[in-house]
Protein backbone atom coordinates (compact mmCIF):
# COMPACT_ATOMS: atom_id res chain seq x y z
CA UNK A 1 0.00 0.00 0.00
CA UNK A 2 3.00 2.31 0.02
CA UNK A 3 2.11 2.96 -3.64
CA UNK A 4 -1.15 4.56 -2.56
CA UNK A 5 0.40 6.70 0.16
CA UNK A 6 3.22 7.82 -2.13
CA UNK A 7 0.72 8.76 -4.80
CA UNK A 8 -1.48 10.64 -2.33
CA UNK A 9 1.53 12.58 -1.00
CA UNK A 10 2.55 13.42 -4.58
CA UNK A 11 -0.96 14.65 -5.38
CA UNK A 12 -1.07 16.73 -2.21
CA UNK A 13 2.25 18.33 -3.11
CA UNK A 14 1.15 18.92 -6.72
CA UNK A 15 -2.07 20.63 -5.67
CA UNK A 16 -0.29 22.66 -2.97
CA UNK A 17 2.22 23.87 -5.55
CA UNK A 18 -0.59 24.81 -7.94
CA UNK A 19 -2.55 26.69 -5.25
CA UNK A 20 0.20 28.36 -3.24
CA UNK A 21 3.21 28.68 -5.54
CA UNK A 22 1.55 29.18 -8.92
CA UNK A 23 -1.51 30.89 -7.36
CA UNK A 24 -3.86 29.03 -9.67
CA UNK A 25 -7.00 27.07 -8.98
CA UNK A 26 -6.38 23.39 -9.67
CA UNK A 27 -8.59 21.66 -12.19
CA UNK A 28 -10.34 19.50 -9.59
CA UNK A 29 -12.21 17.38 -12.14
CA UNK A 30 -8.99 16.80 -14.09
CA UNK A 31 -7.17 15.99 -10.86
CA UNK A 32 -9.87 13.50 -9.91
CA UNK A 33 -9.68 11.84 -13.33
CA UNK A 34 -5.88 11.68 -13.07
CA UNK A 35 -6.13 10.05 -9.61
CA UNK A 36 -8.76 7.63 -10.94
CA UNK A 37 -6.51 6.63 -13.86
CA UNK A 38 -3.45 6.10 -11.66
CA UNK A 39 -5.66 4.35 -9.11
CA UNK A 40 -6.90 1.98 -11.81
CA UNK A 41 -3.32 1.12 -12.73
CA UNK A 42 -2.66 0.49 -9.03
CA UNK A 43 -5.68 -1.81 -8.83
CA UNK A 44 -4.35 -3.83 -11.77
CA UNK A 45 -0.97 -4.07 -10.04
CA UNK A 46 -2.22 -5.19 -6.61
CA UNK A 47 -5.13 -7.25 -7.93
CA UNK A 48 -4.02 -9.04 -11.13
CA UNK A 49 -7.37 -10.85 -11.36
CA UNK A 50 -9.10 -7.49 -11.88
CA UNK A 51 -10.44 -7.57 -15.44
CA UNK A 52 -13.87 -5.92 -15.60
CA UNK A 53 -14.09 -6.14 -19.39
CA UNK A 54 -13.67 -9.90 -19.81
CA UNK A 55 -14.65 -10.95 -16.29
CA UNK A 56 -17.19 -8.48 -14.88
CA UNK A 57 -17.37 -10.44 -11.61
CA UNK A 58 -13.74 -9.43 -10.96
CA UNK A 59 -14.86 -5.81 -10.61
CA UNK A 60 -15.65 -6.37 -6.92
CA UNK A 61 -11.94 -6.87 -6.20
CA UNK A 62 -11.19 -3.36 -7.42
CA UNK A 63 -13.77 -1.56 -5.31
CA UNK A 64 -11.94 -1.60 -1.92
CA UNK A 65 -8.67 -0.16 -3.32
CA UNK A 66 -10.61 2.49 -5.25
CA UNK A 67 -12.54 3.43 -2.10
CA UNK A 68 -9.28 3.53 -0.12
CA UNK A 69 -7.60 5.86 -2.60
CA UNK A 70 -10.56 8.23 -2.98
CA UNK A 71 -11.47 8.45 0.70
CA UNK A 72 -7.91 8.74 2.01
CA UNK A 73 -7.11 11.54 -0.44
CA UNK A 74 -10.32 13.40 0.43
CA UNK A 75 -9.64 13.04 4.16
CA UNK A 76 -5.98 14.05 3.99
CA UNK A 77 -5.98 16.79 1.37
CA UNK A 78 -7.61 19.66 3.27
CA UNK A 79 -5.93 19.22 6.68
CA UNK A 80 -2.45 18.78 5.16
CA UNK A 81 -2.91 21.65 2.69
CA UNK A 82 -4.18 23.89 5.49
CA UNK A 83 -1.31 22.87 7.80
CA UNK A 84 1.18 23.80 5.07
CA UNK A 85 -0.63 27.10 4.58
CA UNK A 86 -0.72 27.81 8.31
CA UNK A 87 -4.51 28.09 8.34
CA UNK A 88 -7.22 26.42 10.42
CA UNK A 89 -7.68 22.74 9.50
CA UNK A 90 -11.29 23.42 8.40
CA UNK A 91 -10.34 26.43 6.25
CA UNK A 92 -11.83 26.35 2.77
CA UNK A 93 -10.56 28.94 0.32
CA UNK A 94 -12.69 31.07 -1.98
CA UNK A 95 -11.52 28.95 -4.93
CA UNK A 96 -12.22 25.60 -3.26
CA UNK A 97 -13.91 22.79 -5.12
CA UNK A 98 -17.68 22.49 -5.44
CA UNK A 99 -18.03 20.04 -2.52
CA UNK A 100 -16.33 22.50 -0.17
CA UNK A 101 -18.81 25.24 -1.05
CA UNK A 102 -21.89 23.29 0.04
CA UNK A 103 -21.64 24.43 3.66
CA UNK A 104 -19.90 23.22 6.79
CA UNK A 105 -22.51 20.58 7.88
CA UNK A 106 -22.39 18.95 4.43
CA UNK A 107 -18.59 19.20 4.38
CA UNK A 108 -18.27 17.49 7.80
CA UNK A 109 -20.83 14.83 6.80
CA UNK A 110 -18.77 14.00 3.69
CA UNK A 111 -15.60 13.77 5.79
CA UNK A 112 -17.28 11.37 8.28
CA UNK A 113 -18.70 9.29 5.42
CA UNK A 114 -15.22 9.16 3.84
CA UNK A 115 -13.73 8.01 7.15
CA UNK A 116 -16.27 5.17 7.36
CA UNK A 117 -15.51 4.16 3.75
CA UNK A 118 -11.77 4.30 4.52
CA UNK A 119 -12.15 2.04 7.57
CA UNK A 120 -14.28 -0.46 5.64
CA UNK A 121 -11.86 -0.53 2.69
CA UNK A 122 -8.90 -1.12 5.03
CA UNK A 123 -10.78 -3.98 6.70
CA UNK A 124 -11.50 -5.60 3.33
CA UNK A 125 -8.03 -5.03 1.82
CA UNK A 126 -6.12 -6.34 4.85
CA UNK A 127 -8.80 -8.92 5.71
CA UNK A 128 -9.39 -7.43 9.14
CA UNK A 129 -12.68 -8.50 10.73
CA UNK A 130 -15.24 -5.73 10.67
CA UNK A 131 -16.06 -4.07 13.99
CA UNK A 132 -18.89 -5.73 15.95
CA UNK A 133 -20.95 -2.54 16.00
CA UNK A 134 -20.96 -2.59 12.23
CA UNK A 135 -21.95 -6.21 11.74
CA UNK A 136 -24.67 -6.52 14.39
Amino acid sequence: MSFWFSFIIFELWRNYDKIEEQEERPDYLGSFMYRAFIGLIGIFIINPEFNPIWYPESTWGGIPPACFEASSFYLLFDPILNKLRGTHWLYRGKNSGILDKLGLPYYITLKVFSLIILILSICVIWEIPLPDWLTS
